[in-house]
């Protein structure tokens, strides 16, 4: 992980490091907000790579467009 301390950083790279991820690990604790991030990173193009062993992510994916198209189907059927 990029912000674990490691045995050559110096001491202002360490205290850096600590409150970066002190900071960042008390934000996007709700499930909604990770399972928002984690489907765009998973669509967005430039990171299609860091999601593809991540079935999970693309079963929600895919479940909410087909959730979508049925919706729309049938509001065109009235």
């Amino acid at each position: 992980m990029h912000f674990t301390v490691t045995d050559g950083d110096t001491v202002f790279v360490s205290n850096l490091k600590k409150q970066v991820w002190g900071n960042l690990s008390k934000r996007y604790q709700s499930d909604e907000i990770r399972s928002f991030l984690e489907e765009a990173t998973a669509l967005d193009p430039r990171f299609k790579q860091k999601m593809d062993d991540n079935a999970a992510v693309w079963d929600r994916i895919k479940g909410k467009f087909l959730a979508k198209n049925l919706t729309d189907s049938e509001k065109l059927k009235c």
